[in-house]
């Protein structure tokens, strides 16, 4: 008889301790909130910026290897134009004579 009325009700303090830490979970709820919208804000922030951070990167470095190609092909072109533009038979180093540059730029015009 005294093992079922024990069982059926918890003792006191028991009961209190209960009540106590639940109103500290409703008081405590709050600065949980807080906490964990600042660690995401922080984090996504953080990320955010490492992943800007990489793509524009990325950018500058494909920037500069399209300014390092654009200038070694038009070197090469350069070098290509006065290759047929030169007349190699008067000196031994190639030399570009007016008449030719003219009619090059008369067909140019035209």
């Amino acid at each position: 008889n005294i093992s079922t009325s024990s069982a059926a009700a918890p003792p006191r303090d028991s009961a209190s301790a209960g009540k106590k830490k639940r109103r500290r979970y409703e008081r405590d709820r709050w600065t949980a909130t807080v906490f964990f919208g600042g660690f995401v804000t922080m984090g996504v922030f953080l990320m955010m910026n490492l992943l800007l951070a990489t793509v524009y990167q990325t950018y500058q470095d494909e920037g500069a290897a399209d300014e390092s190609r654009a200038a070694a092909t038009r070197l090469s072109r350069i070098d290509d134009a006065f290759a047929l533009l030169a007349d190699k038979t008067a000196s031994p180093e190639p030399v570009v004579r007016p008449a030719r540059l003219a009619a090059l730029f008369g067909q140019l015009n035209a």
